[in-house]
């Protein structure tokens, strides 16, 4: 499955702009996998882990309030494309927890999804 195929048509004109092919480009990065799967690992939500590089991005440092709500929101769609498909083996969580600042961390999401780990590999 392509992720255009798995992506809400909704997100679709958003995900071929460049900030969004940047985001998608950003998240499949190595070292944002292992940030993401870490999350995972320790009952966290991946948002979380990414949102210190996130706020790097271009997009996430706009003044446009609706744009940045649009784009986080891919942003989420997209992780959990990365990790139930692209990936494989985890599963969302039914219920979404709340993020809080913490030691200076910057915020960019109120809530985010959590996942489990469907199977440990030995």
């Amino acid at each position: 499955m392509q992720v255009t195929d798995y992506l809400h048509r909704s997100f679709l004109p958003i995900f071929n702009e460049p900030e969004g092919q940047a985001i998608w480009d950003f998240l499949q990065q190595p070292q944002n996998i292992i940030r993401v799967e870490t999350a995972v690992y320790l009952g966290k939500s991946p948002l979380e882990a990414l949102t210190p590089e996130l706020l790097k991005l271009e997009i996430f440092q706009s003044n446009d309030e609706d744009q940045v709500k649009r784009f986080k929101q891919l942003t989420g769609s997209l992780v959990k494309y990365l990790l139930c498909h692209k990936i494989g083996g985890y599963e969302l969580k039914p219920s979404k927890v709340n993020i809080t600042s913490q030691d200076n961390r910057p915020l960019l999401f109120k809530t985010a999804a959590t996942y489990k780990i469907l199977k440990y590999n030995n």
